[in-house]
């Protein structure tokens, strides 16, 4: 019978007594097993009220992202917050489901149902288009930049954009918030506001030339 292939253990944890059993255990970061690239990192959860602790098992593919998750679950622990999250559940953060937090956080807020219906036009007319796709965690300016550069073409006011800025702004805000998005990483940082590439006299209003724009009688 083939032995097992045992991990190289990195790192550990403080010393904890915390799942009902009155066993010790810590909170284990292990390399990739030889031949594999996957990190592993070991620690215990609530399960619920009355429950005892399950085991959790989170992998990472680089030794710094593993390294942030060993953390996490550390400061987890001291101050009883969330475990982190799966690599299923942080590859489901991606913009547009910011975005869907982002006006799920506005109607919690109380907000007017015109600012809400605002926010959702921007969004789905400018930035689900442009970037709705792109991991949250990998958010930078360039993806901000195509936003801008997407609304230059069909909004033609210098407020317009600046609104749509406004909005880019309150989901990092969010993001951050959420932990989606690190904290060290602004995707708005140096971000150009670009002018309209509309002629002075130009209007955004086109009618159909089969129509009669003038109002009927």
């Amino acid at each position: 019978m083939a032995t097992r292939r045992e991990s190289t253990p990195l790192a550990q944890g403080k010393e904890r007594r915390l799942d009902g059993t009155g066993w010790p255990w810590r909170v284990r970061l292990y390399a990739p097993q030889p031949g594999g690239t996957s990190y592993q990192i070991k620690f215990k959860a609530p399960a619920g009220e009355g429950e005892p602790w399950k085991p959790i098992l989170r992998w990472a593919n680089t030794e710094a992202e593993a390294r942030k998750i060993f953390a996490r679950a550390e400061e987890a622990l001291d101050h009883e917050l969330a475990a982190p999250a799966s690599a299923t559940v942080r590859g489901a953060r991606i913009i547009e489901a910011l975005a869907a937090e982002y006006i799920a956080d506005s109607k919690r807020r109380g907000k007017a149902p015109l600012t809400i219906q605002g926010r959702e036009s921007r969004v789905i007319a400018h930035v689900l288009p442009a970037i709705g796709l792109v991991p949250v965690a990998k958010w930078r300016v360039e993806h901000s930049q195509q936003v801008l550069d997407r609304a230059s073409k069909t909004v033609h006011s210098a407020r317009g954009r600046e609104d749509v800025r406004g909005t880019l702004a309150a989901m990092r805000k969010l993001a951050w918030r959420l932990e989606w998005l690190d904290r060290r990483f602004d995707p708005l940082d140096g971000l150009e506001i670009r002018r309209s590439t509309v002629f002075q006299g130009a209007t955004t209003r086109y009618v159909d030339r089969g129509c009669d724009p003038r109002p009927a009688r």
